[in-house]
């Protein structure tokens, strides 16, 4: 099982926002290089499922924002969205750059760096995207190098349920009435909030139960945040984070 607390691995971890997002472009097989190049300790991506049911790395519901194409991923096959070019939007020098899948993902990550995957859904559940998710990890051997994350907690109850040793992390925009109680109910490991929810007695209190908090969120207090005692920072740029705040 994937590990992130602090008082284990003995520093705060820097994730690299889907690769470094700042500096290529996002959810790309060349954005997770210069992540780890820039010394992100674990890389972050989202996932989907194609029309034809194969998990791809893509982050918005539409292919709009970060490929040449438009409408919604989830009507295009895995072979429609090969063709697409996923970097020209981001700077020339990536033009071509394609459309991972998770297969790929894991394949140059094993043994390398730990990943955290992020499963997306849209408007509706897809029951099937954490069941495919977990077949790819468990395929490449991988449960030990993943935690599989989400906003949507019941997916992250129904894969703890089908293999406990995966690590999970609850996501969450909004404070909650009861962090805990959500962990104990789902079986989280991790609870993610925005990175201002938190204050350093939440921490100590978080800690206390056995729970990692890896805080995510642009404009980030990364100081005051590891003062505070926090596991995991998200950054889209992880070697100036790293330079900055760890001096390292």
């Amino acid at each position: 099982m994937l590990e992130t607390r602090r008082q284990v691995t003995g520093k705060v971890s820097i994730v690299g926002h889907r690769g470094a997002a700042a500096c290529a472009p996002e959810n790309t097989l060349v954005s997770f290089q210069i992540g780890l190049d820039q010394g992100a300790d674990i890389i972050e991506l989202d996932v989907q499922l194609s029309a034809d049911g194969q998990v791809v790395v893509f982050h918005d519901e539409t292919l709009d924002r970060t490929t040449n194409a438009r409408g919604p991923l989830a009507e295009r096959t895995l072979a429609e969205l090969k063709t697409l070019d996923a970097g020209s939007w981001y700077h020339p020098r990536f033009a071509g750059e394609p459309i991972p899948t998770l297969k790929e993902v894991l394949a140059w990550a094993r043994e390398r760096v730990p990943l955290f995957i992020e499963l997306k859904y849209g408007a509706r559940l897809q029951p099937p995207l954490h069941a495919a998710v977990v077949e790819c990890v468990l395929a490449h051997r991988m449960a030990h190098q993943v935690m599989i994350i989400s906003f949507e907690h019941q997916a992250l109850s129904r894969v703890k349920e089908s293999v406990p040793e995966l690590a999970t992390g609850a996501l969450y925009l909004y404070p909650l009435a009861d962090p805990l109680a959500l962990a104990d109910r789902i079986g989280a490991n991790a609870l993610m909030p925005l990175w201002h929810l938190v204050t350093a007695a939440d921490m100590t209190t978080y800690h206390a139960a056995g729970l990692a908090v890896n805080v995510w969120g642009a404009d980030a207090d990364y100081a005051g945040l590891i003062a505070a005692g926090v596991d995991c920072i998200n950054a889209d740029h992880p070697a100036q984070v790293r330079r900055d705040f760890l001096q390292v």
